[in-house]
Formats: C-alpha cells, sequence, structure tokens
C-alpha cells in the first residue's frame, strides 16, 4: 500500500504471518531510535501525501482538468 513504505515508516507484513508480525513489532520495541524515526517519517508521509489540503488540492485539479 502507498501508505506504508517498508522499512522506512512501517513494516509491511503478509497475511497470516504472525512470526513476521511479532519479528517487526520486537524490532521496534528493542529499538526505540527506529521507533521514532518511524513515528516521525509516518507523519511526514501523511502530511506530504493524504492531509486534507493535499487531498482537497487533488480534488480541485480532478474536477478543473476534467
Amino acid at each position: 500500500p502507498e501508505e506504508v513504505l517498508d522499512g522506512h515508516n512501517g513494516y509491511l507484513i503478509p497475511p497470516d504471518d504472525s512470526d513476521a508480525l511479532v519479528q517487526a513489532i520486537m524490532k521496534l520495541v528493542i529499538n526505540s531510535k527506529k521507533y521514532k524515526l518511524m513515528s516521525i517519517a509516518s507523519r511526514t508521509h501523511f502530511d506530504n501525501n493524504f492531509s486534507r489540503e493535499i487531498h482537497l488540492q487533488r480534488l480541485i485539479e480532478i474536477v478543473c482538468n476534467g
């Protein structure tokens, strides 16, 4: 999904792979710096791509450009 950039602002986990989920969670529990950096990267990615302003801007472009 475009919301998650694997290893940058989160981890993409295959469906029904509980071992991979546990490993991803443990990486963040063990490394609080990585957790903080991913948190910041997630917020930045959201603000740059999915904020209300960006969404409205894209809708206006669609309406105006057909």
